[in-house]
Parts: structure tokens; C-alpha cells; sequence
């Protein structure tokens, strides 16, 4: 996986990697190759961190690769990261940054501020027409 220069290549693997064998071929159903393809990967992830901390690059080539292992993406970011957690490359600081970031923002952004927006303008012309109603009929009582 090593370029001649030192550098990783899994960031340039040609889109014409073939894809795991289909799940069903597996003798325990598709749980099984599930769990194998996680166990893969996360090998993959320990002998690429061996070398020291991943780079953004290395990051964002591993988890392309990871899709093709019909994983997920937040499947191998928390694969990658559960690594890196165990061979103590994420400072403690950055853990406790993460977690009160991820508490902070899910109390006060809302999860859609277009539904939202759209429910309030909603809510506003049915107030508008309801006066606009209630005037007409005074007008002509």
C-alpha cells in the first residue's frame, strides 16, 4: 500500500476494484459476511495506523474502500475510530470536545430549519386568511 515516495496509495484505488462476493454465498447468511467484512476492514485500519496517525487522505481513501465491503460510512468512521481510540492516537481532549459538540448542537438546532420555516409560513397565510375571512363577514353582516 506504500507509494515510492512513503506516502499511502489507498486514496487513488481505481473505481475498478472488484466488490466482495455477495452476501448470500456466505455459510452464515448475510450476518456473518457482514461481521467479516467489519473484521477486514478493521484489520485494514490497524495496519494502516502502524505508521503513525491517519491523515485526512488515508481517512477518506479507507472509507471509500469500506463501501465497497458494502459497509457503511458511519460503519468504518467508527471502525477508524475505535482503532485509533485503542492505539491511543485521539487525544482525550479531543473525545471530550466531540462528545459536548455532538450534545450541544442536538439540543439547539433544530433537525430540519426548512420544515420548520416552511411550517411557520404555513401557520402564518392560515392565520392571515382566518382575519381576512372573519372581515369579509363583518363587512357584508
Amino acid at each position: 500500500m506504500h507509494s515510492v515516495d512513503g506516502g499511502h496509495r489507498l486514496d487513488r484505488i481505481p473505481d475498478s476494484t472488484p466488490t466482495p462476493p455477495a452476501a448470500a454465498s456466505s455459510p452464515d447468511g448475510p450476518a456473518g459476511q457482514h461481521a467479516l467484512y467489519r473484521r477486514i476492514f478493521r484489520d485494514m485500519v490497524i495496519a494502516e495506523t502502524q505508521s503513525g496517525p491517519l491523515s485526512a487522505a488515508r481517512r477518506r481513501g479507507l472509507i471509500r474502500f469500506a463501501r465497497r465491503m458494502e459497509l457503511t460510512r458511519a460503519e468504518a468512521r467508527l471502525l477508524i475510530r475505535g482503532v485509533e481510540y485503542e492505539r491511543g492516537q485521539v487525544p482525550i481532549e479531543e473525545i471530550h470536545k466531540l462528545m459536548h459538540g455532538a450534545t450541544r448542537h442536538r439540543r439547539w438546532l433544530p433537525v430540519d430549519v426548512d420544515a420548520v420555516l416552511r411550517i411557520g409560513l404555513a401557520l402564518l397565510i392560515v392565520l392571515l386568511n382566518v382575519f381576512v375571512f372573519r372581515w369579509i363577514v363583518r363587512l357584508f353582516s
